[in-house]
């Protein structure tokens, strides 16, 4: 069940959104191109009309348009044959979630210190005690004091000792609203010099690291830009709900979306069709506008193609 039912950019349209609904589980491997039934009558279906065709997307990679085809479908939610910026979004943030849950399964030997598949208290304190950041004891405190509370949090039953889903809940990124507030809090109380409870620009890019350095050069995108994306009720600070869609990793999600939506959105009605992701395929490959989603597609495709599709996407 999808988690988070908010993003920055349609909070610009709507303050309150319904709760994302969640996605039907992938098949083993992506579904014939379909010639009846639901969703045949969509425009630009590949092999809808042609009994031969090109069914490759782009010269950049193995993306085929059968693979489209199976991603388009379980994102469009209410069959329409369109995609929204919605329904994107709760495709992929249903499949990164599924990454993350896949990841944090199983505790690494290194923590689960007596291979009982759980993690006691004992045990977290025992790995965080071998953590250093040199020269910063500040900041080691913090994220220490996190962890622990994390523990807390997720230690639904109150037994002292994570198992399952409580142990997702404390390592998947994103994956429990309660952890990624902790995280986000805590962040907020490092970098929140004026204590206003809010991050302005040059707090929101403090690095304790190199505290004198805006480092510009080295980061791939505008900070101002970002900055003022981030920044969805526009007051020129970061709060504690745009912090936690920075630090639960669903911005780089919803901005890749934005602009895959750009180049694709040819009749500018806010949705995409088949036809015109397809068409817009080779385009959205050549930018590098989809590698945010990259992971989410190869999920969405199968973990058996993921071997030999990961180098291409």
């Amino acid at each position: 069940m999808l988690r988070f039912g908010w993003f920055w950019t349609l909070c610009h349209v709507c303050d309150a959104l319904p709760k994302p609904q969640p996605v039907p589980q992938p098949v083993p491997q992506p579904v014939p191109v379909p010639h009846h039934g639901s969703h045949a009558g969509h425009a630009g279906a590949p092999g809808a009309h042609h009994e031969e065709e090109d069914l490759r997307l782009s010269t950049l990679s193995d993306l085929t348009k059968p693979d489209l085809w199976f991603i388009f479908l379980q994102a469009d939610q209410n069959e329409d044959g369109k995609l929204s910026k919605l329904e994107f979004f709760n495709f992929a943030a249903h499949y990164r979630e599924e990454i993350e849950r896949a990841q944090y399964q199983k505790l690494s030997p290194e923590i689960d210190l007596d291979k009982d598949g759980a993690l006691s208290k004992e045990e977290l304190e025992k790995n965080l005690a071998t953590w250093d950041i040199e020269g910063f004891p500040q900041e080691l405190e913090r994220v220490r004091n996190l962890e622990k509370e994390k523990f807390k949090i997720a230690d639904a039953d109150g037994n002292g000792k994570l198992e399952g889903e409580e142990i997702v809940n404390m390592y998947g990124h994103g994956v429990s609203e309660k952890v990624l507030e902790a995280e986000a809090k805590s962040v907020m109380q490092s970098k929140d010099t004026d204590k206003d409870g809010k991050l302005n620009l040059k707090e929101f890019w403090y690095d304790y690291l190199r505290p004198e350095d805006d480092h510009d050069d080295e980061e791939p995108w505008d900070r101002n830009e970002t900055f003022h994306d981030l920044d969805g009720n526009g007051d020129g600070m970061i709060d504690l709900h745009e912090l936690k869609i920075w630090e639960g990793g669903f911005f780089f999600i919803e901005d890749s979306i934005d602009k895959i939506l750009q180049l694709s959105d040819k009749d500018q009605d806010g949705e995409a069709t088949f036809k015109e992701l397809s068409e817009a395929w080779h385009s959205i490959e050549e930018s590098g506008v989809h590698l945010p989603l990259k992971g989410i597609i190869i999920r969405a495709l199968g973990e058996h193609e993921a071997d030999g599709r990961e180098a291409e996407l």
